[in-house]
């Protein structure tokens, strides 16, 4: 019997260790979850971020300040764009969602959007692709063309809503959390 005692203790403290260990996990998953996100605390200043881009294209491309207000041009248009199509894209996504809430809705209303969010999308890749050729445009070297296109290719490796700022368009960048 006093095996059996000695037995069910170790089983408890076992038991014990392994429901700690899992509180653990989970409570470092959860923090680090919190603080997944780069802009959390960050106050934007445009001309940090204009001096930042100068300074990472002039270190990583080697452009000079010419072809950087050249590519802060043409980057600051194209972001504008975007944000046009993106909330356009965000609406159609939203009338989407409504109809699949609904009972009655019409298959043609569905195909209809279903066209409109392909169409949209369509046209995002295409100003993208354009933009990408535009920017390549101002590089003087295949270097700098080389450096950019490494540039680039880091970018769109990144997860689609770091890439989008999804934060930073609806505000929350302004709050401390």
């Amino acid at each position: 019997m006093n095996n059996m005692n000695r037995n069910c203790k170790i089983c408890w403290i076992i038991l014990g260790l392994f429901l700690i260990g899992n509180l653990a996990i989970l409570g470092v998953w959860f923090i680090k979850d919190d603080d997944h996100r780069p802009y959390k605390n960050y106050k934007y200043k445009k001309e940090d971020h204009r001096d930042q881009m100068r300074h990472h294209l002039r270190e990583k491309a080697g452009v000079d300040n010419e072809q950087f207000e050249d590519m802060y041009r043409l980057w600051k248009e194209h972001g504008k764009r975007m944000y046009q199509y993106q909330n356009e894209v965000d609406s159609l996504k939203r009338q989407l969602m409504e109809l699949t809430l609904t009972t009655d809705h019409k298959d043609s209303t569905v195909k209809t959007l279903l066209d409109e969010l392909a169409d949209k999308h369509r046209t995002v890749e295409e100003i993208n692709y354009k933009h990408i050729r535009k920017m390549r445009a101002v590089c003087k070297t295949d270097e700098q063309r080389e450096m950019l296109d490494k540039m680039f290719r880091g970018f769109m490796n990144k997860p689609w809503d770091e890439r989008r700022h999804r934060n930073w368009r609806r505000g929350s960048h302004r709050h401390s959390h």
